[in-house]
């Protein structure tokens, strides 16, 4: 939306911290009618007085280049979101910075003191006085109310459900000791209480560094809350197929006259639809005493209060009267399948829940779901986690290879790139599925500790990775469903935001027959198929079922010991070459 600008330039045999500046302010030019979202960071070095040489992380230069996946995924770019700033400074709810072709806008600059290592933009119409030369006292004046006192100013008239449910919090001793979510406060968890291991009550002003502006609205508002829902929450609930999957669900039980337990309601919006497709009473729970002050504002705002109550607890310490279980469970298990980065703790709560508080016969939405895994490779996934040759610098760097990890499943999510995005990504089998859950019955049990499926390889080549990922169904029909794998949110609309919110595991691998012959800091060796071959991929997962693993290796023992045969021989060779 505009030329990029340089904000600073040093040279390093003369620079020290003082040249990169503390503030700086600079124009620059719509280049077309449009919506600014954010503004991107990326710097570039170069060698020599003439700068011919040149190493950059713009992601124009990037994004088509053999190594600039390697690249993104050590440096990237810094992003900041934009809003209409000047509006914000009034006091305005959040605003896109619409602008048009021509335009010109100020860009406000600040770095952290003192040692300015981020920094911070703001965007502004350069026709428009700037918002930071009010006078603070008008500003700070301006700030919206925390959370909680803006809930309980407009909690005087909030009426009460026609089918009230006079729940009760039962002895922590008696309550299944399950993890609690990240920003649970429920009082008086005991030893489980997550609220000393995070701090929830920093305020999200107070958290910034001195210096940067904060948008009035948020200055009070908790830090905790603040980075949840830009985490990942605003993302799941831009994803029109994830609701439409939950929505198209809990019309299709005909919730007329019925009772619905929303576990996690979160901001409320599976509460929100299950009170629109008709049920009678919405029993919402949620454990973080913000999240449930935010699900209270979004029933009255959508005119469902007289159906959903909101209660700040976990699911696992309430109790309700027995003639008031619900006939209905809604909530979101995704946790339950492992992609890296653990979890689990939905199947307890949703297991505690259907035996204390649901009837006997009641639906749950998800029905089911199942993990599965596949074979993939791609060479610029390799460019990320190997090491690869640099003949062109007779840079030998072989011996870094020791410390490839081809043990543990990490999340793309958490690593921060889309494995739907490499450009040479294809897949050496087709899907196994590792386990299935019918979630009206299953426990943590029902995930196996050790399963081994058969795979056959599609195509000549080396397989890098095993990719694991899931999808999950409305009803027992297995229709509609919601799926995680990488094909599946590579081109919807959507299915950014699916992979910002999930994402998939990926574990790489190596010729795990040749690894009892490998000696001490030798390079593993590559798993490399013939089309045709069956190869058996296991799965473990930890005593919790909160962990997962997996082991490859070839089916026929004969080529499994040829292929350690040449490991051996090959490691024999840099061995030699090491000590020549």
């Amino acid at each position: 939306m505009c030329d990029r600008v340089c904000v600073f330039s040093i040279d390093f045999h003369t620079a020290t911290l003082a040249d990169i500046p503390q503030k700086k302010t600079m124009v620059v030019t719509a280049l077309q009618d449009g919506q600014i979202d954010a503004v991107i960071s990326s710097w570039e070095s170069w060698a020599g007085q003439n700068q011919s040489l040149c190493l950059s992380t713009h992601a124009e230069d990037t994004r088509l280049h053999a190594w600039g996946f390697a690249r993104d995924a050590h440096w990237g770019q810094g992003v900041q979101l934009v809003e209409d700033h000047q509006s914000a400074v009034a006091g305005a709810p959040a605003a896109p910075l619409i602008v048009q072709k021509g335009e010109r806008l100020r860009l406000l600059i600040c770095f952290e003191e003192p040692g300015r290592n981020i920094f911070q933009v703001l965007v502004e119409r350069e026709d428009h006085p700037s918002a930071l030369s009010a006078p603070s006292t008008n500003v700070a004046a301006m700030a919206a109310k925390p959370l909680e006192q803006h809930q309980a100013s407009e909690n005087t008239n909030i009426p009460r459900t026609t089918e009230h449910i006079n729940w009760t919090s039962r002895p922590i001793a008696d309550a299944p000791d399950i993890l609690p979510p990240s920003i649970c406060d429920v009082p008086n968890l005991g030893p489980a209480d997550s609220s000393s291991e995070l701090d929830t009550q920093v305020l999200y002003g107070k958290s910034l560094p001195e210096g940067f502006w904060c948008p009035p609205r948020l200055r009070d508002q908790r830090q905790v809350l603040v980075e949840a829902m830009n985490d990942d929450y605003f993302a799941m609930l831009n994803d029109v197929d994830h609701v439409s999957f939950f929505s198209e669900a809990l019309a299709a039980l005909q919730l007329q006259g019925k009772r619905v337990l929303d576990i996690g309601a979160g901001a409320g919006l599976l509460s929100v639809l299950a009170a629109r497709h008709g049920a009678k009473h919405v029993l919402a729970v949620e454990s973080s005493s913000e999240m449930a002050n935010l699900c209270q504002v979004t029933v009255q705002q959508n005119s469902v209060a007289d159906k959903v109550q909101v209660a700040h607890s976990l699911s696992s310490c309430l109790q309700v009267p027995e003639a008031q279980r619900a006939d209905v469970i809604v909530c979101e298990p995704s946790d339950i399948f492992l992609l890296g980065q653990g979890g689990g703790a939905s199947l307890d709560y949703l297991d505690d829940a259907r035996s204390r508080l649901a009837k006997p016969a009641a639906s749950i939405v998800p029905a089911g779901g199942a993990q599965y895994a596949i074979l993939i490779t791609s060479s610029v996934l390799g460019a990320r986690s190997t090491v690869c040759s640099h003949e062109s610098a007779h840079v030998d760097l072989s011996n870094l290879g020791v410390f490839l990890d081809t043990g543990t499943v990490i999340s793309s999510r958490e690593k921060g790139f889309r494995l739907s995005s490499l450009p040479d990504l294809a897949y050496m089998s087709e899907r196994a599925c590792l386990f299935s859950l019918d979630f009206h019955i299953a426990t943590r049990k029902n995930i196996p500790r050790k399963h081994t499926v058969t795979l056959t390889a599609l195509e000549d080549g080396r397989v890098d990775a095993v990719m694991t990922s899931w999808d999950m169904w409305a009803n027992m029909t297995r229709s509609p469903r919601l799926t995680a794998h990488a094909e599946d949110t590579k081109s919807p609309s959507w299915g950014f935001a699916r992979d910002v919110v999930y994402g998939q595991g990926i574990q790489l691998v190596e010729e795990l027959d040749a690894v009892n012959t490998n000696e001490r800091n030798m390079m593993p060796k590559p798993f490399v198929v013939k089309k045709g071959e069956e190869l058996l991929l296991t799965m473990h997962t930890s005593l919790h079922r909160d962990l997962i693993h997996f082991t490859l290796q070839r089916k026929s023992p004969a080529v499994a010991e040829a292929a350690a045969g040449a490991g051996r021989v090959q490691r024999r060779k840099v061995v030699q070459r090491g000590h020549t």
